[in-house]
C-alpha cells in the first residue's frame, strides 16, 4: 500500500487506497525526522479513501541533495513542499511540528483549501520558548552559531519528543532521528518566519497534546486565535501525535473534521445541493 517514489528529486512515500474517493493528502514532517512516522496516518487515511504523499524534505538520505545540511533555510523546505503539493493538484495538507510551520506558509500562498496543524511550530509573533526548552537549547548554542548540522541526544529526545511514547519504543524511534539544519532550528527558535494570517483563506484545524514539552500547549491556542481556527488539545498526548498511544482517536477526529469540510464544500459548489 505504501511505496517510495520521487517528485523530481524529492523522495516521497506514497499511499494509494484500493478505491480512492477523497482528495489527496500531503504530510509534512518535522525537524530531525522524515516521512517514516506518518505511516500510521497514511494507512488510516488510505482506509477511508484518501491517497497520500509523505514528503522527505531535502537533506534527508535519498532525497534532494544539499551542499551544507546545517545551512538549509526554512524557505528551502517550503520550496520542497510547494513542489510536491503542485504535483498533487490542491492537496489537503497535514503538517507536524516544523512541518506545521511549512504548512502555514503554504496556506498563506493559497496552495490548499484544507490545512491541519499537529503540534505545530509557530511563525513570528508567537514564541516557542519555554524555560525547559531554553535550558535544553543552551548546549546547542555553538552549533547554532556555526550552523553545523544539529542533532538530538537520546535524553533530550526522550524528554522533549517521546515523553508519551512507551519506553520500549523510544530507542528505536530515536535511532531514526537524523541530523538537521541548525539554520532552520534557529529560525524557529527566534521566530523569524512570518505568516500573514490575512492571506490565509483555507479552512484550518489546530491539534496538540497538553503534555507537549517541545511546543508548549499555549502555542496551539495562539495559532488558533491567529487563524480563527478550532483548537483541539488532547490531555494524554504530547508532541509525537502521529505515533503516540491514542493516535487513532486523533486521526479519526481529524478525518471527521476534514470530511465535514469536504461535504460542505460539495453542497456549496456549482451544481451541488443548496
Amino acid at each position: 500500500m505504501i511505496h517510495d517514489t520521487f517528485v523530481d528529486d524529492i523522495a516521497v512515500r506514497e499511499a494509494r487506497p484500493a478505491s480512492p474517493a477523497r482528495p489527496p493528502i500531503l504530510f509534512i514532517h518535522g525537524i530531525l525526522a522524515g516521512p517514516w512516522y506518518f505511516e500510521n496516518y497514511q494507512r488510516f487515511f488510505a482506509g477511508r479513501g484518501y491517497p497520500s504523499v509523505a514528503i522527505s524534505l531535502r537533506g534527508r538520505p535519498g532525497s534532494r541533495r544539499v551542499p551544507d545540511l546545517g545551512r538549509i533555510a526554512l524557505e528551502e523546505f517550503v520550496t520542497d513542499a510547494r513542489e510536491v503539493a503542485a504535483s498533487m493538484g490542491r492537496p489537503i495538507i497535514i503538517g507536524h511540528s516544523m512541518g506545521g510551520l511549512l504548512a502555514q506558509r503554504l496556506a498563506e500562498e493559497g496552495v490548499s483549501d484544507t490545512v491541519v496543524l499537529l503540534s505545530s511550530a509557530p511563525p513570528r509573533g508567537i514564541t516557542v520558548a519555554t524555560p525547559r526548552l531554553v535550558l535544553k537549547q543552551l548546549k546547542h548554542l555553538p552549533t547554532l552559531a556555526r550552523l553545523s548540522p544539529i542533532r538530538s541526544s537520546r535524553a533530550d529526545s526522550d524528554d522533549l519528543i517521546f515523553n508519551r511514547i512507551p519506553e520500549e519504543m523510544r530507542a528505536g524511534l530515536h535511532a531514526q532521528l537524523l541530523p538537521d539544519s541548525a539554520l532552520a532550528a534557529r529560525q524557529i527558535s527566534l521566530g523569524t518566519v512570518a505568516v500573514d494570517e490575512t492571506r490565509v483563506r483555507c479552512a484550518m484545524l489546530v491539534a496538540a497534546g497538553l503534555e507537549d514539552r517541545f511546543v508548549a500547549p499555549r502555542v496551539a491556542r495562539q495559532l488558533a486565535v491567529k487563524y480563527s481556527a478550532p483548537c483541539w488539545q488532547y490531555p494524554r498526548n504530547a508532541h509525537f501525535l502521529p505515533m503516540e498511544p491514542g493516535w487513532e482517536r486523533i486521526a479519526a477526529d481529524v478525518e471527521s473534521w476534514i470530511s465535514r469540510r469536504l461535504d460542505q464544500s460539495s453542497l456549496l459548489s456549482p451544481g451541488g445541493a443548496t
